[in-house]
């Protein structure tokens, strides 16, 4: 068993298209936005809807650097509210 994972950044516009590689390598991902670039979680909720079908995505996680922790009610709503577990 492979104990690696991979932490997937939202940043770069891909929106899960390598996380079905990951998956097929039996790697496990955690989703996250790139810092507070998505303080409503509408990046996070299109990311979680586009990766439904792929196995082994752990979860998603917010980082804030600029102490937007009011931004973490929203975004993790919208984050677990699209999870299918």
């Amino acid at each position: 068993m492979n104990s690696w994972h991979v932490h997937q950044r939202f940043d770069g516009g891909l929106t899960g298209k390598n996380c079905k590689f990951f998956a097929d390598i039996g790697l496990k991902q955690i989703l996250s936005g790139y810092y507070d670039s998505d303080e409503n979680g509408d990046g996070i909720k299109e990311w979680m809807d586009k990766t439904k079908s792929i196995p082994n995505i752990a979860g998603a996680m917010y980082t804030t650097r600029e102490s937007k922790y009011n931004a973490m009610s929203p975004w993790a709503a919208k984050a677990w509210g699209s999870a299918r577990r």
